[in-house]
């Protein structure tokens, strides 16, 4: 299916009208320091990507349950958050239009921060379908946040999916080791702190006013 669709979608780019690139005129530099959102982008890619996806099978060996059901239901979760990729992010985009951009993705952030603590607190399965559920609505929002302000949108959103990828793969590797250890639980409530203190930490660094996340008209 994703063979088929790339196909098409590459048939459909060769008839597109072709854009003329503009150099961009400013010296290539690195940075290897993240930009608050990019730590954002990060941080919850690495305890959502990386550490939950790879650490759910244990989490729900902590509940007894048979080989069969753990497998069926681990399959459940990652099928349950690709089904969320291909609906949700659209819907993220249409409420993003409607109550801005950084709003929509802050609060998502910090209700899969809440999902989080669900998760270390034992409710173990409505906590990763609330992490995946709103993961993927501010992980579709990152590429539309990466170019805000940026003066070089290419550049920003690169740089965006790098820091993402990085997460993900470090993440998975510490999850990895984390998976027979006897604290996992613990992981998620360390995790759920980091997140919202970096949210936090990119509210003050975007000047954004924290009560307008509690006002949606």
């Amino acid at each position: 299916i994703f063979s088929l669709t790339s196909l098409a979608a590459v048939v459909i780019a060769y008839y597109l009208p072709e854009l003329k690139h503009i150099p961009y005129s400013q010296s290539i530099s690195c940075n290897i320091i993240p930009s608050s959102f990019n730590l954002l982008t990060f941080l919850s890619s690495f305890f959502v990507q990386g550490i939950l996806i790879v650490t759910i099978s244990g989490l729900l060996m902590q509940q007894s349950i048979s080989i069969i059901a753990l497998t069926t239901i681990s399959g459940f979760y990652l099928a349950y958050r690709r089904i969320c990729a291909i609906f949700l992010s659209p819907l993220g985009g249409i409420v993003a239009d409607k109550f801005g951009i950084d709003k929509v993705y802050l609060a998502s952030l910090f209700i899969t921060a809440t999902g989080l603590l669900m998760i270390a607190t034992g409710f173990t399965k409505a906590g990763i379908i609330t992490v995946f559920t709103f993961y993927t609505i501010s992980n579709s929002l990152s590429p539309g946040n990466a170019v805000a302000g940026a003066a070089n949108h290419l550049r920003a959103v690169a740089e965006n999916s790098t820091w993402s990828d990085i997460g993900a793969a470090a993440g998975a590797l510490i999850a990895g080791i984390l998976l027979q250890s006897a604290y996992l639980n613990d992981v998620f409530f360390l995790a759920t702190f980091v997140l919202v203190v970096a949210c936090i930490y990119h509210i003050k660094r975007i000047n954004f006013q924290a009560k307008y996340l509690f006002i949606w008209k």
